[in-house]
């Protein structure tokens, strides 16, 4: 191995001799008009076509060859026209009279020329020609190679005014340039060593407008053997050059794993380690608008290190990045075909318009674990990412954005996601990622999980909040309740919301006398049962106050909790209770046990007539003395006030209750139109105390 960037391009002709070349007038050596080497053949093109071209002697099988041909042309304005054959690159078998031609120039198409007029055309043998003449020969027997040209009118000075130098070939699908170990066998190769190496007359890397660099091939980082090729840059732009007659895929950027030794390429900077890591000062790549497209290959075995930072890529096909060892972080794709990402990192990237059809994938992974924190904007066609297998049932989209696809109500083959893996596929969403659309290939199923947390914060413990959609956003319908509950300890209520899109609701949250808490007790007191949404709903007969006749056993009570003292309790009864004599006691705990309320009438006897009378009833007492807060039935941090029934003789009818009421600071009602986003939605109540509402008015 040789620490150097080469031409893998094999030579045809230097032009430095006459000899060879056959022409229709005169072919003749000029030694001071040539781009490399020691001189170049010229000819004096005319009104009647006249033809300058290298005999090889011998037919040639140059099937699937690219050639690379230079040419200066000082009368391109007096051209025939392109497609009247001005300037055209010919093959010709044995005979120069049976050959094919490529119309490459005119006076009305011609390329941007560097040093002093020189331009290279390069033309795929296989291509089909722009004409033939005589008995066109097979690819394969090919003996002659050159141009063939003619003016729109009479050249009136016999002179010289086209030139032909060297002439190269490469077999199609193999890179022209080389990159070998490293700069002087210490540090990495860059673009501009490159360009020093090659020179300027290979043409395959020239200087273009504005730092710019011109490629016109392909560009392979390392060989197969036991050291280190090592290729970094940063900054640069490189222009792949719009050459009408290149196959497909001529251009490419790859690298060849090393077994024996290492092989490396890294273009930008990396700042950051895992999912913080950014992308920045890279290297952009662009093709043509409607020119040939060019590739990445980098899912050789054997590669260590490959990264792109902060790259632009733009009109490129596809891109194999399907290895452990390549990381794409920050990069902008434009107008892209396809990418092949497994196991490596593709991350903080933007996709805009990828250049796909309907039902066709941007990007194929088995699991988009590994795309994180990326932006695809579609033009409405086509898929974002295709999940292939071996599946992955498991996946997350972390911080992932989903723009321009089909709903999932939509066109399939337009939505961001297919699920191609033949089975079950759970997708959780985080990070504020956006809830992608999904496709089901066959035997496949998806179910996209984006948890967001919803609070409303800022409120009274215990104070009811009602959350309702105020649109139709993927599977939740306007009008729909999205939560019903109560503010807990810390005066918040939150739910989780699985987010499809941006969702507008009321937020609406009410305390007036409600339970904190409300529990029944049976089984001697014993059994807990958390009655609390009963209480503060409207629901007929969902308060069980007492256990049912043939359940009651002895001391089984009925707990109400609040945050705050309270000596009035409203109840709605929908069944009255029938029963006899009953003993107890309305109880409060002082600190250290449960004591008596104290109260003429008896505070037990005005429960059991609320209990036993159909519609609203009030029970009140006065303070009690040293009441203080305990827990019951987990529920911490509440004022209590128990019913305990000791005996009950006799017990027909059970009571059953609808709604409680307790005489606690009330509130004025708040309701607010708010927006679930993808990062979620708090909501900040401004609680008001209510100093009009009475006690004695229905709730």
């Amino acid at each position: 191995m040789a620490n150097q960037i080469t031409d893998n391009r094999t030579l045809v002709v230097n032009a430095d001799s006459a000899t060879g070349w056959v022409a229709s007038a005169s072919a003749t050596l000029d030694t001071d008009v040539f781009i490399q080497g020691t001189g170049s053949i010229a000819e004096q093109i005319t009104n009647t076509e006249r033809y300058i071209m290298y005999n090889m002697g011998a037919t040639q099988n140059w099937a699937n060859n690219v050639f690379y041909i230079w040419i200066n042309c000082g009368i391109v304005g007096l051209l025939a026209a392109k497609a009247s054959g001005g300037f055209k690159i010919r093959f010709a078998g044995p005979t120069v009279s049976n050959y094919f031609e490529f119309n490459v120039g005119g006076n009305d198409s011609w390329p941007v020329a560097i040093a002093g007029g020189w331009v290279q055309f390069v033309v795929d043998i296989e291509a089909t020609p722009s004409g033939t003449g005589g008995t066109p020969p097979a690819t394969s027997a090919i003996q002659h190679v050159g141009y063939a040209a003619v003016t729109g009118g009479t050249m009136t000075k016999v002179a010289d005014n086209t030139w032909i130098d060297e002439i190269r070939r490469l077999p199609d699908g193999t890179a022209g340039i080389l990159v070998e170990g490293r700069n002087g066998g210490s540090t990495p190769w860059t673009f501009a060593n490159m360009y020093t190496q090659l020179g300027v007359g290979a043409g395959t890397l020239k200087q273009g407008p504005a730092g710019t660099y011109l490629l016109n091939t392909s560009i392979q980082v390392g060989i197969n053997d036991t050291t280190t090729h090592d290729f970094e840059d940063t900054n640069q732009t490189i222009l792949w050059e719009n050459q009408e007659w290149a196959p497909t895929d001529l251009y490419r950027l790859l690298a060849l794993g090393n077994a024996g030794g290492s092989t490396r390429l890294v273009l930008g900077v990396k700042t950051g380690t895992g999912d913080d890591a950014t992308g920045a000062q890279g290297v952009t790549f662009q093709a043509a608008a409607g020119g040939v497209r060019w590739a990445m290959d980098f899912d050789d075995a054997n590669l260590n290190t490959i990264g792109f930072y902060g790259c632009t890529l733009n009109h490129m096909g596809d891109a194999q990045l399907d290895s452990s060892v390549v990381e794409t972080i920050g990069c902008l794709f434009l107008d892209c075909t396809s990418v092949r990402q497994d196991n490596g990192r593709f991350q903080r990237c933007t996709i805009v318009d990828p250049d796909v059809l309907t039902n066709v994938p941007f990007l194929t992974t088995d699991d988009m674990t590994d795309v994180k924190f990326c932006n695809f904007q579609s033009n409405g066609v086509g898929h974002a990412i295709e999940l292939t297998t071996p599946r992955v049932a498991s996946q997350t989209s972390k911080g992932n954005i989903f723009s321009g696809y089909a709903a999932q109500g939509g066109t399939a083959g337009n939505r961001a996601i297919y699920n191609n893996t033949a089975g079950a596929v759970t997708i959780s969403v985080t990070d504020g990622g956006g809830t992608p659309t999904y496709r089901d290939g066959t035997s496949a199923s998806t179910v996209v999980q984006n948890a967001v947390t919803v609070s409303v914060v800022g409120l009274t413990r215990g104070t009811s909040v009602k959350v309702i959609a105020l649109a139709t956003v993927g599977s939740v319908t306007s009008g729909d309740v999205l939560f019903e509950g109560f503010a807990n300890s810390s005066g918040q209520a939150s739910f989780s919301h699985n987010y499809e899109g941006d969702l507008s609701v009321s937020v609406r949250a009410r305390n007036q006398g409600i339970a904190v808490a409300a529990i029944q007790a049976h089984t001697g007191g014993t059994v807990f049962v958390d009655e609390t949404i009963n209480a503060n709903s409207s629901a007929t007969s969902d308060m069980t106050l007492i256990p049912s006749t043939g359940s009651y056993t002895a001391n089984d009570a009925y707990y109400f909790g609040a945050a705050s003292t309270f000596l009035r309790l409203k109840i709605d009864i929908s069944q009255a209770g029938s029963m006899g004599f009953v003993s107890g006691a309305a109880e409060y705990w002082n600190g250290s046990s449960w004591t008596t309320i104290s109260g003429s009438p008896s505070i037990l006897g005005e429960w059991i007539t609320a209990i036993t009378t159909l519609g609203l009833t009030t029970v009140s007492w006065a303070l009690p003395s040293g009441w203080a807060t305990t827990t019951v039935n987990g529920i911490t941090g509440l004022y209590w006030v128990r019913f305990r029934i000791a005996s009950i003789s006799p017990y027909t009818t059970q009571p059953l209750g609808r709604k409680v009421t307790l005489d606690t600071t009330r509130y004025l009602p708040f309701n607010q139109t708010n927006t679930i986003t993808s990062t979620g939605l708090t909501v900040n109540a401004v609680w008001v105390p209510d100093t009009i509402a009475k006690f004695s008015q229905s709730d």
